[in-house]
Formats: C-alpha cells, sequence, structure tokens
C-alpha cells in the first residue's frame, strides 16, 4: 500500500502489527523438467508456471482469496532418491511463484484443494516431489512440504 505525500512523492505504509501478523506466504517451486533429466521448452515451462499463478491467484475459481502472486526464475538443485541418478546433485531450472494469503483465507477446505491441486500437478509432470513453503508469523519457522 503507497500513501501520497506531498508534490505527489510517495511512501510505503508500513504495516501495523495486527496487519503484519495476519497475512501467510505461500511459494511454490515449479520444476522445469519432467521427470529429473528430460528439459521442457520454454513454452511448456512458461505454461507451467502460468497454471500455478493462475490457481494461487483464483483465476480457476479453486482457490478465492490467495490474492496477486509473484513470480521469477531460479535454479534448485536436490539430491536424487530414485532411479540411476539416485544419490546425485540435480541441478534445475525453477519457476518459483509466490503469494501473500491474508488472515482466514487459507482454512482447512482451501489447503486441501491446493494440496491436491499440488499433488496432481507433481504427476502429471513425472516429478518425485514438489516443493512448498509457507511461512506464516504464527508459526516459529518455515514449512517446506515435500508433495
Amino acid at each position: 500500500m503507497v500513501k501520497s505525500l506531498e508534490r505527489g512523492i510517495t511512501s510505503p505504509v508500513f504495516p501495523s502489527k495486527e496487519t503484519r501478523l495476519s497475512r501467510t506466504k505461500i511459494t511454490v517451486f515449479v520444476p522445469s523438467t519432467s521427470g529429473k533429466t528430460k528439459p521442457l521448452t520454454a513454452r511448456q515451462f512458461n505454461r507451467r508456471i502460468k497454471t500455478v499463478v493462475r490457481v494461487m491467484t483464483g483465476g480457476d475459481n479453486r482457490f478465492k482469496g490467495f490474492g496477486g502472486t509473484t513470480r521469477f526464475k531460479g535454479t534448485g538443485t536436490f539430491v536424487s532418491s530414485k532411479g540411476r541418478t539416485r544419490g546425485k546433485v540435480i541441478a534445475e531450472k525453477v519457476g518459483v511463484v509466490e503469494s501473500f494469503v491474508p488472515a482466514g483465507s487459507l482454512n482447512l477446505k482451501s489447503r486441501r484443494q491446493f494440496t491436491r491441486f499440488i499433488k496432481e500437478s507433481k504427476k502429471e509432470w513425472g516429478q518425485e516431489t514438489v516443493f512448498v513453503s509457507i511461512e506464516s508469523p504464527k508459526r516459529k519457522a518455515e514449512e517446506v512440504h515435500r508433495l
């Protein structure tokens, strides 16, 4: 939120204690491969990211109230636990999609629906796991879910 000051200068309005404590950040790490090592085309990868963004912003009517998202690309690494790459460090491009969820929007029903979406995506994408991070002021530490 931005508050206008004199002469059109803007200054951020920092959240109050109540507002700061009422948000949860959910981050989904979107893999750029099918399976562990088969790279997607740029178009396929972007389509995957856009699907996650659409779901997290309520664009497909499953998860109302997640709000907007921030997305960026990075590199993720993990140690493979299966197959011929077992025990090896795998590096891949990832799409990172984050959303701040207002208090009360992440109820048990919406959390279950979102978990179902991630598990369905994991299967469709041919992944061992898809990481989801949940940060909340009510929790002492960040939760990382391997779904």
